[in-house]
């Protein structure tokens, strides 16, 4: 019997990337587990680059880098910082409410 795994990527990445990143881990334990990878519904505000710091994904005109441009396509989040208290409220009740979808949809889950 294989354990079926919901994976939810972190803060500024994606479904994809979360997969790349855990490729070594996932094929040794082929025999054992299933994957599931779900996107954030969200795109984020901020990514941080290492040589940038952060940078504002939303208002970024005047920063022409193809590779943080590439960065802010597949960056996502399952809510972002905001003084706008609603607004993140909002954010993680439609996080929720897509991780639960995909639960009903291809669940049950052995874990997440």
């Amino acid at each position: 019997m294989k354990f079926k795994v919901l994976c939810l990527h972190g803060y500024t990445q994606s479904a994809q990337k979360f997969r790349d990143r855990t490729g070594p881990f996932r094929r040794a334990l082929k025999a054992t587990i299933t994957t599931t990878f779900l996107d954030a519904p969200h795109k984020a505000t901020h990514i941080f680059t290492p040589t940038n710091g952060t940078v504002n994904a939303t208002n970024n005109a005047s920063n022409d880098s193809a590779k943080i441009n590439e960065e802010e396509e597949s960056s996502l989040a399952w809510w972002n910082q905001s003084e706008d208290s609603d607004r993140v409220w909002q954010e993680i009740r439609a996080s929720i409410r897509a991780v639960a979808q995909v639960i009903r949809d291809e669940g049950p889950f052995d874990g997440i």
